[in-house]
């Protein structure tokens, strides 16, 4: 019987760390799960220049959509001196994550929401989406920056 105990012990124990490895799995150390970790991690791709990783980060439609990602993540890269991310915002498989962007080009904070799409149980980026609240940010950051 104690044999029993200590089998069904060794059994719950491996299954609970087994657990937490794949809860873990991807993650890389104080960067948060769900769609603002999804957020830093590209941010971080981008900063590095490492187009490989943006990718894997970005949905299906994206990377159908954007010809040379290579260039979208060096233009990235150039114009961001440092970001922030805020709380996403959910609505069923789609969530919105603000996101504040330090320009190198000018003395200005950019400031929009990055959309992303649960895709195949991740959550990932639309670029195109995004590029929109890009789009309307800049408009107005232009519209309120004084012309010297």
């Amino acid at each position: 019987m104690r044999f029993r105990c200590a089998w069904f012990a060794v059994r719950i124990i491996m299954v609970v760390f087994l657990a937490a490895v794949a809860a873990g799995c991807g993650e890389e150390t104080g960067i948060p799960g769900g769609p603002e970790g999804t957020v830093e991690r590209f941010l971080r791709a981008c900063m590095a220049g490492d187009a490989e990783t943006a990718e894997l980060l970005i949905t299906e439609s994206s990377r159908r959509e954007v010809e040379d990602l290579g260039r979208v993540v060096e233009g990235f890269r150039r114009i961001i001196e440092d970001y922030r991310i805020g709380s996403p915002h959910l609505s069923g498989t789609q969530a919105r994550v603000p996101v504040s962007i330090r320009l190198t080009t000018v003395d200005a904070d950019l400031g929009f929401d990055m959309i992303l799409h649960q895709e195949g149980g991740s959550w990932k980026i639309s670029l195109t989406e995004t590029e929109t609240e890009v789009n309307k940010a800049k408009e107005k950051v232009f519209r309120d920056f004084p012309i010297p």
